[in-house]
Formats: structure tokens, C-alpha cells, sequence
């Protein structure tokens, strides 16, 4: 079972220039992987809880955001251009 934050949906913006911080629920001791614009980071499950840091990005999109445990894969895609960050269907970093 891997979980994104309901949070993390399609048409999301994101802050530029920050660290985004993704989070959810999986099953024990899985790794789980999120990626977004060509960057990954990878983070253990514990406790039913898994949290993941990408490091600050500029504006820009449509990115999309794939987070996956090895067994499920979720994909979070980018909305129109909004100079934002945008996960959701579309992702993007605004300005």
C-alpha cells in the first residue's frame, strides 16, 4: 500500500525556491521514491509514515511528480502554466 499526502494532487502549486517536503503512508521498511523534474530522492517507510525532501527548484512546468515504493507507482501531473509550482495533474514552480 503506498499513500501520497491527499494534499499532493493534480493541479497543485508548489513554492518556488523552497524545499518541498512530500509525505504519506506505505508499508514497512519499503523505500520509497519521489521524483519531480528529473530530480529524486528517496525515503524508508516507518511506522506506517514515509517523508521526503526535494531541494528547492525556480519556476517553471509542467512537471510531473512520480512517487513510487517499487511495487505502486502514483503519478501526480502538472496543470497550465500558472507560475507555480503545480502537482496534481500538472506540476510547476511559479514565480
Amino acid at each position: 500500500m503506498l499513500k501520497v499526502a491527499n494534499i499532493f494532487s493534480n493541479d497543485m502549486v508548489l513554492q518556488r525556491d523552497k524545499n518541498i517536503t512530500v509525505w504519506g503512508l506505505g508499508d514497512e521498511e519499503r523505500t520509497v521514491t519521489v521524483t519531480l523534474n528529473g530530480v529524486s530522492v528517496q525515503t524508508q517507510v516507518c511506522d506506517g509514515r514515509w517523508t521526503a525532501v526535494l531541494p528547492p527548484m525556480s519556476a517553471g512546468g509542467e512537471y510531473e511528480m512520480t512517487v513510487s515504493d517499487g511495487c505502486t507507482e502514483k503519478k501526480i501531473l502538472p496543470y497550465h502554466d500558472r507560475r507555480s509550482v503545480v502537482l496534481r495533474r500538472s506540476v510547476k514552480y511559479g514565480a
